[in-house]
């Protein structure tokens, strides 16, 4: 007779399942859509007036016409973007730095037959491997609680680390969370493969760099001279530095201007000047600090935080999990500083490290209790 399925097995999959129905039949059809739409198709060899038609073509197939109405006239630049293709050229570099993302998408999207389609799936995919990965993780952090405790853990963490969010997102971020996170996940017992990954993580999103910055200090501080290590953080820095110079990305202070400064998010980004004035923005880094904490995202740091020095006072030391939610800690303060958005999307593999840390943590505390 066959051996039934754990229960919390089955929770896990329905989790998995939940999520990637979620991102896959709710899409927001956020903006991004757009921009990613458009470098697949220039990808395929189209520019100018034929790169434009075919973009807002395909968009208007894919998506309800009050959706579309709202991508193509609210505001001067969703308008200007939409009357000029030239201007639609201009956003492509903020997108084809996504190397790998563009491609899966014109290849899912030669499959379906839709790109907007291939976002969709790409995202509800990954965010279900991203759910099933942390809870085989949760499982293995909280060996000694009921399996209903560790499946509240898990949907609280899923939840909370924007896990269902990033499924409905035309955007590289959940196939990055899964990609960082399996790479976090393998580091302690397959290095090679690990670093791998994490070398190969700017073909996702460029900043992935920060990610293989703050692993080399971490080894650096261990006294770690392996050369895989050394390999691993050149090969991302080269991928960082072609990338940007191959797709003609428009610069940091081009990005900060374009998403935060008021007045500067233009139709046409290259043609931007550049705001001097250092005031204006410390005024956009307090107001975006004070608006992460109306989200779970330094509260998530915080319980991370909070659980290595839990481990510290009671072991003495700190094991390869707490060094590793502490990577995740720097990597989420680092990536606020270089671009103070504080959504969780951005750190949704991050935010996972932290939720898993805490349960373990949570779990020792009450074992220890009961011994």
């Amino acid at each position: 007779m066959p051996k039934r399925p754990e229960p919390y097995a089955l929770f896990v999959a329905a989790c998995a399942i939940a999520t990637g129905l979620y991102g896959l039949l709710d899409p927001v059809n956020n903006w991004d859509l757009i921009g990613y739409i458009a470098s697949a198709l220039h990808n395929d060899g189209l520019s100018g007036d034929a790169l434009h038609q075919e973009t807002y073509a395909e968009l208007r197939r894919a998506i309800p016409p009050e959706r579309f109405d709202l991508l193509t006239t609210n505001g001067a630049y969703a308008r200007g973007v939409f009357a000029d293709p030239a201007a639609l050229e201009q956003q492509l570099p903020f997108y084809r730095i996504r190397v790998l993302y563009v491609w899966l998408v014109g290849a899912v999207g030669a499959l379906t037959q839709s790109l907007a389609q291939a976002t969709y799936l790409i995202s509800a995919a990954s965010a279900a491997g991203l759910a099933v990965l942390a809870g085989v993780l949760m499982r293995r952090a909280t060996p000694g609680l009921a399996w209903p405790v560790t499946a509240l853990m898990l949907a609280a963490a899923l939840h909370v680390s924007a896990v269902p969010a990033v499924a409905r997102l035309s955007t590289p971020d959940a196939l990055f969370s899964l990609a960082a996170f399996t790479a976090l996940v393998l580091f302690p017992r397959a290095r090679t493969a690990a670093l791998l990954i994490v070398a190969l993580l700017a073909l996702i999103r460029t900043d992935a760099i920060v990610l293989a910055a703050l692993l080399f200090v971490l080894l650096l501080i261990e006294r770690d001279r392996d050369p895989r290590h050394y390999a691993s953080i050149g090969a991302s820095a080269v991928l960082y530095i072609w990338i940007n110079a191959a797709y003609g990305h428009h610069g940091h202070l081009v990005l900060l201007n374009f998403a935060f400064i008021p007045g500067q998010r233009s139709p046409y980004p290259a043609d931007l000047e550049i705001v001097r004035d250092l005031s204006v923005y410390l005024e956009v880094y307090k107001a975006q600090t004070l608006s992460m904490f109306t989200r779970w995202v330094p509260w998530l740091l915080l319980a991370g935080g909070a659980a290595v020095a839990v481990e510290r006072w009671r072991e003495g030391r700190i094991g390869v999990a707490g060094r590793l939610t502490l990577v995740a800690i720097a990597y989420v303060l680092a990536h606020f500083a270089a671009f103070p958005l504080g959504a969780a999307r951005h750190y949704s593999f991050a935010l996972l490290v932290c939720c898993v840390h805490a349960a373990n943590q949570i779990a020792s505390t009450y074992a220890k209790s009961r011994s």
